[in-house]
């Protein structure tokens, strides 16, 4: 019986899969159309998107939960990291466990939310770039005044395609506004990505 539950899992899976890449296939076509670009989307082109915008979302969830382990995968070995627009410093290329410690240190007494929406995917080949907007909500009580701090802007996301998938190979933050308590944003930015 365990089975036959699990190959029922992996066919709705694959059913859910296939219906989202035809969904994303038809907003792409419309969005061309709308466009007046003659440009072809294959399936292909489609669910690449949706692995793509999927690996940009989980890093927001899996950060905001603080899940490292599934955190990790969606990075390869080297990251190119791009913080200035929140702490200064200058841009870094840093070995992705090393960026999952410096995260899991730097952000260890946060509690914190990141909603990334509007995803702008650009595929060429086996790369990828995606603008994405971001709100980051940064808590934690503290002595230094109120204790949140609000981050807007929008991420730039590179990538690489693998034979495991999409891996991010560069992620830049700009921030086009903040609020809440600038005491905290030294604590957020700095993690694991400053030289």
């Amino acid at each position: 019986m365990k089975h036959l539950l699990n190959a029922q899992k992996t066919t709705f899976s694959k059913a859910v899969v296939t219906l989202l890449a035809a969904a994303t296939l038809a907003v792409l076509a419309a969005q061309t159309a709308s466009a007046q670009q003659p440009t072809t989307v294959t399936a292909q082109t489609a669910l690449d998107r949706a692995n793509i915008i999927d690996a940009i979302n989980a890093v927001g969830m899996w950060a905001d939960r603080k899940d490292y382990i599934k955190l990790r995968p969606l990075f390869a070995d080297n990251v190119a990291m791009d913080y200035t627009s929140l702490a200064g410093g200058s841009p870094v290329t840093v070995k992705a466990d090393d960026l999952m410690k410096g995260w899991e240190a730097g952000l260890k007494p946060f509690r914190t939310q990141h909603m990334i929406t509007g995803h702008l995917v650009t595929i060429n080949g086996n790369t990828a770039e995606s603008l994405s907007n971001v709100h980051a909500i940064h808590y934690v009580p503290n002595e230094l005044g109120i204790s949140n701090w609000q981050v807007y802007g929008y991420y730039e996301h590179k990538f690489v395609r693998t034979a495991n998938g999409w891996k991010i190979t560069a992620l830049k933050i700009n921030k086009t506004m903040a609020d809440g308590n600038a005491a905290l944003s030294g604590l957020a930015a700095g993690a694991g990505v400053q030289k």
